[in-house]
């Protein structure tokens, strides 16, 4: 069984230079992203994608600027999903915002899978059963 694992993808409007009116550490991340998928498209074809949280980089951002990286975000777990069946899982609460989670689940991708609380989830591929265990992120103000 092939399994493409991702995690800790950040997309965000982080401190660095604006190059024609784009932040350029926010396009370097979504070329990065961009290179998996194209990666797993075109050489690996995995079974399964999980992605592992920390999607976003900042979950009290909201707004026109979340929207858009929400629409961002979707966009490539779209393609991801098309390759493979791809499970989601909800971060930490510092960077990933349950608000986000069900923007991105409320455009129905098909074969995309969001954990967002602890869960087994079962999924049945072309190579067999895989399990995945969604399990809550520890974080110092939750679980002390």
């Amino acid at each position: 069984m092939l399994i493409l694992h991702s995690a800790d993808w950040h997309i965000g409007e982080l401190v660095g230079p604006v190059i024609d009116g784009k932040n350029a550490r926010l396009q370097d991340t979504l070329r990065c992203i961009d290179s998996m998928i194209e990666h797993a498209e075109c050489r690996e074809v995995p079974d399964v994608i999980l992605i592992t949280g920390d999607m976003f980089d900042k979950s009290k951002l909201w707004g026109d600027n979340m929207l858009s990286l929400i629409d961002e975000a979707a966009m490539r777990l779209r393609k991801l999903a098309y390759i493979a069946p791809t499970i989601l899982l909800f971060g930490t609460d510092n960077h990933d915002s349950m608000r986000a989670f069900e923007n991105i689940s409320d455009k129905r991708i098909p074969d995309l899978h969001i954990i967002t609380q602890p869960d087994l989830f079962v999924i049945n591929t072309e190579s067999g059963r895989l399990q995945v265990a969604g399990l809550l992120a520890w974080h110092p103000l939750r679980n002390p």
